[in-house]
């Protein structure tokens, strides 16, 4: 399949896209079968959920792409990891970027305190 760039009124050169699919791409099932899933993915509430404006959040979804998290143990994440039925071993880091957000679980108060230092960094410079 060929692919091609549209900004505004301009058109990049066709090329050929050897990995996964385009955002956008509606030749692929996959993006529309991805929004039918997440429509209706609500991992239950815990206590150990992070809250954001007292608004419980346990997982971060982009695309087919899941981040679960908690401010407590990793044991607390089962309750979400058994409702997306994953039964494979997962790897725990204390710092982790996604979707262009750094989170860090060196302190369950300050989850985004090195998101915003590293914004401020640059701004400062």
């Amino acid at each position: 399949m060929k692919y091609f760039i549209r900004l505004d009124n301009e058109y990049s050169e066709l090329f050929s896209s050897l990995w996964g699919i385009l955002a956008g791409d509606t030749s692929s099932f996959s993006p529309g079968l991805c929004n039918f899933f997440m429509s209706s993915f609500k991992p239950p509430v815990s206590p150990t959920d992070v809250l954001i404006h007292r608004q419980p959040i346990n997982s971060l979804q982009q695309a087919d792409d899941i981040a679960a998290f908690t401010r407590a143990f990793i044991k607390a994440l089962q309750p979400t990891l058994d409702y997306i039925h994953l039964s494979w071993e997962i790897e725990v880091v204390k710092e982790f970027t996604y979707t262009g957000l750094t989170f860090s679980s060196s302190n369950a108060s300050r989850l985004f305190f090195k998101h915003f230092e590293s914004k401020a960094n640059l701004l400062a410079r």
